[in-house]
Parts: structure tokens; C-alpha cells; sequence
């Protein structure tokens, strides 16, 4: 997930939250909301544990702008000192693993709680999981 990422890929299933910082490069998993806007049909991808999101007049260029914007934050946060890393993640709900010591985790955010203030079409919203390797 960092500026040097090898290979993002969407998928339709869900997994917990989860990022590995080793070396300055993250690998792991992130929850994401698909829908389609019901003013603009403008596609968005919205990231709810990184506050981050991509949008695009198709799927895949909605994917295009959410990798990039995952791109930059990774290469911020990996620019950072180990405990200023950790302020910020912290700051976003995140906790360190206490067992696997690179690992930090987020609590799975309630879709139905999320989704009030969306202006999806008829309400659609597809959950998927963005993995990086």
C-alpha cells in the first residue's frame, strides 16, 4: 500500500481491517464501500478506516483514484517516525497487534451506520476488500 505497492486487487468478500508496516512498505487489507451517486452517476470507493476514497465515471476509474489516493497516504505515513506513525493511525481507530508487532487492526465499521449519509443510487452499496501485496 505504499508509494512502492506491487499489486492492489478489489475483491467482493469481506476481511478485517488489517496493515502491515515493515521497511516502509504496508501490505494487508482494507474494507471498502462501492456505489454509484444518485446525482452526478459518478462511481465511488469510499475507504471508511482510512477516510480515503476514489470516484470516476466508471468502475475502474473510481479503483484508478482510490489507488492513488491510498498510494499518497502510505507514502506520507511511511515518511513518518515509528511513533508519529502510531499517533496517526491511533488517531483513525487503529491499534497495534500487541502479538505481531509491525500489525495494526481496525474495528469493523458498521455498514448501516456509514451509510446514512450516502447518496447512493436506490440505496445499492457493495462491500468489498482492497488487498495489497
Amino acid at each position: 500500500m505504499s508509494g512502492n505497492f506491487r499489486e492492489l486487487r478489489l475483491k467482493e468478500t469481506h476481511h478485517p481491517d488489517t496493515i502491515r508496516i515493515h521497511n516502509n512498505n504496508a501490505t494487508g487489507h482494507l474494507n471498502a464501500l462501492e456505489f454509484q451517486d444518485a446525482d452526478t452517476k459518478q462511481f465511488i470507493i469510499y475507504f471508511p478506516g482510512l477516510e480515503r476514497s476514489g470516484y470516476g465515471e466508471t468502475r475502474e476509474k473510481a479503483f484508478e483514484l482510490a489507488k492513488f489516493s491510498i498510494s499518497e497516504f502510505f507514502s506520507y505515513l511511511t515518511s513518518l517516525s515509528k511513533k508519529n506513525m502510531e499517533v496517526e493511525l491511533r488517531s483513525r481507530g487503529w491499534q497495534l497487534d500487541k502479538f505481531k508487532n509491525k500489525e495494526y487492526s481496525k474495528v469493523y465499521v458498521d455498514g448501516e451506520g456509514e451509510l446514512k449519509n450516502f447518496n447512493a443510487v436506490e440505496g445499492k452499496v457493495k462491500h468489498l476488500t482492497i488487498e495489497a501485496a
